[in-house]
C-alpha cells in the first residue's frame, strides 16, 4: 500500500465517520489495520534452522579411566598418551638412561644442553610442553648452547605426534594435537640429585616428516617384572608353515635365563634383550626385547602360548574326527539305501560315479545330483540331457531312448 492510498483511505473513512456510519467505520479500520500489519507478519514467518552443537569430544575419550590407571610396571617404556594427565602415573618411578639414541636433558641450573647416559633418574613431576616457565628456561639456554642442533628442535618432538610401535603402548596412534598435551618430566638424578628436564623421547629415522620417536629411557620397575615373567621361562621359535602339526614346526627351544641390556647393530644400539640359551648349546644368545615383541604369538612364542595353542589344535583334531566319522556314517547309509534301491552291484557304480550305457535316468540322476545340467531336447521317446561347468561352458550330454542311456558325448 503506498502512502497516497493510505492517505485517500484515511480521508473516506472520515467522511463516513462524521456522518455516523459506525459499522463502515469498524470494518475499514480493521482492513487498514490488517494491510498496515502483512509486512511485520510476513517477517515474523522467517525462520533459521538451528545448527546442531558441535561435537569437541576427543575420539580417545572412551579411554580417558583406562589411561589414567596407575602404573603397574607392565612397560619397559614410557608410553605415548594423547593427554598430559595420562603422564602423571610416571611420577615417582625411577628411568635409566641406555646410551641411544640421544635424548638432549635440560638442567635446572647448567647452560648446556646435557645427555647423562647410563644414569638412573628418578620422576619428580610431569609439566607441559607449553610450560611458560620451562620455555624461557629452554630458550635461554638455547641461545647460548654450543651443542644446538637442527635435529633437537625447540620441542625436540614433532607435533601432532602419532606412533604406533608396540613398545611404546596402544594409544599413540591417537596423535597429540597440541604441544601443551606433551610431557615434559622434571627428574632428579639418584646420584647427584641434580634437577633435569626432559621429553624423555627423540626422533629417529629422518628428519622431516618420516621422523620416528624413540626413547633410550627405561622404567626401572618394568625392567624388574619383565625378568621376573622371563628368567626361567621357555621360549620357542616357530616356523610358519601351517600344513605342519604344532610340534613339527618347533625350529629352537630356549630358556631365557637372564634380562640384559645389549648393543645390537652396526651402530651398537644397546636394548634391552631376552638371554636365551638352548638344551644342547652352551653359548648364550641375544634376542632384543622389541623384535619378540614384534614377533610374540607368531615366530616366538612363551611355553603357555604354546600350550594353548596345542589345546586348541586337539580340539580341531578332534571336530575333524567326527565330522569324519559323521560322513562315513552318512556314506553307509547312502550306500544302502542305494543297494536296497538298485542292487548291490549298480550301488557300486553309483558310488564310484561311473555312466554306462544302459542305465536308467534314475540312476544317471544319482550319479550326476552334483552336477548342473539342463533338458536340450525332449520328444516322446527321447531326451537329451547337456551338463555345463562352472563357467557355464557345455562339458558333456547324455541321449536317452525312452528310460535308457543310449550314448555318452563329451563336448
Amino acid at each position: 500500500m503506498t502512502a497516497t492510498q493510505l492517505k485517500s483511505d484515511i480521508e473516506s473513512l472520515w467522511k463516513h465517520v462524521k456522518k455516523g456510519n459506525v459499522k463502515f467505520k469498524l470494518y475499514s479500520l480493521v482492513i487498514v489495520l490488517a494491510m498496515l500489519l502483512l509486512p511485520l507478519c510476513l517477517t515474523a514467518q522467517i525462520t533459521f534452522a538451528e545448527k546442531p552443537p558441535v561435537d569437541n569430544t576427543p575420539e580417545w575419550w572412551h579411554l580417558k579411566d583406562e589411561m589414567l590407571m596407575p602404573y603397574d610396571s607392565t612397560s619397559l617404556k614410557i608410553e605415548l598418551y594423547p593427554t598430559l594427565e595420562a603422564y602423571k602415573k610416571y611420577i615417582g618411578q625411577t628411568l635409566f638412561y641406555m646410551e641411544k639414541p640421544m635424548v638432549l636433558f635440560l638442567s635446572k641450573n647448567a647452560t648446556q644442553f646435557v645427555a647423562p647416559q647410563n644414569k638412573y633418574f628418578d620422576i619428580i613431576d610431569v609439566i607441559s610442553l607449553a610450560d611458560v616457565e620451562y620455555e624461557k628456561r629452554f630458550d635461554a639456554v638455547w641461545k647460548m648452547a654450543r651443542n644446538r642442533s637442527a635435529f633437537y628442535d625447540k620441542f625436540n618432538i614433532k607435533i601432532p605426534v602419532k606412533y604406533y610401535d608396540k613398545e611404546y603402548g596402544k594409544y599413540g596412534g591417537y596423535g597429540v594435537a597440541e604441544s601443551k598435551d606433551f610431557p615434559v618430566f622434571v627428574l632428579r638424578e639418584t646420584e647427584t640429585g641434580d634437577t633435569f628436564y626432559s621429553t624423555c623421547f627423540a626422533h629417529t629415522g629422518g628428519y622431516y616428516d618420516d621422523k620416528k620417536l624413540s626413547s633410550p629411557l627405561i622404567l626401572v620397575g618394568g625392567f624388574v617384572k619383565l625378568k621376573e615373567e622371563f628368567v626361567g621361562q621357555t621360549i620357542l621359535k616357530m616356523k610358519s608353515d601351517k600344513y605342519k602339526s604344532l610340534s613339527e614346526r618347533i625350529e629352537q627351544k630356549w630358556t631365557c635365563v637372564d634380562v640384559s641390556i645389549k648393543e645390537f647393530g652396526a651402530y651398537n644400539d644397546p636394548q634391552v634383550a631376552l638371554v636365551l640359551q638352548s638344551e644342547n648349546d652352551s653359548e648364550k644368545e641375544y634376542l632384543a626385547y622389541t623384535e619378540f615383541l614384534k614377533r610374540r604369538n607368531g615366530t616366538y612364542i612363551i611355553r603357555e602360548q604354546y600350550l594353548k595353542m596345542e589345546q586348541e589344535e586337539q580340539k580341531k583334531i578332534q571336530a575333524n574326527r567326527e565330522v569324519s566319522q559323521q560322513y562315513e556314517q552318512e556314506q553307509a547309509q547312502y550306500k544302502q539305501t542305494l543297494i536296497n534301491k538298485y542292487g548291490a552291484a549298480t550301488a557300486a557304480k553309483i558310488l564310484k560315479g561311473d555312466l554306462e550305457i544302459g542305465m536308467s535316468k534314475d540312476v544317471c540322476k544319482e550319479i550326476t545330483k552334483a552336477r548342473r545340467y539342463t533338458v536340450a531336447d525332449k520328444t516322446a521317446t527321447t531326451e537329451t540331457w547337456v551338463f555345463r561347468d562352472m563357467w557355464g561352458g557345455i562339458s558333456f550330454a547324455l541321449y536317452f531312448q525312452g528310460d535308457k542311456l543310449v550314448r555318452i558325448v563329451d563336448l
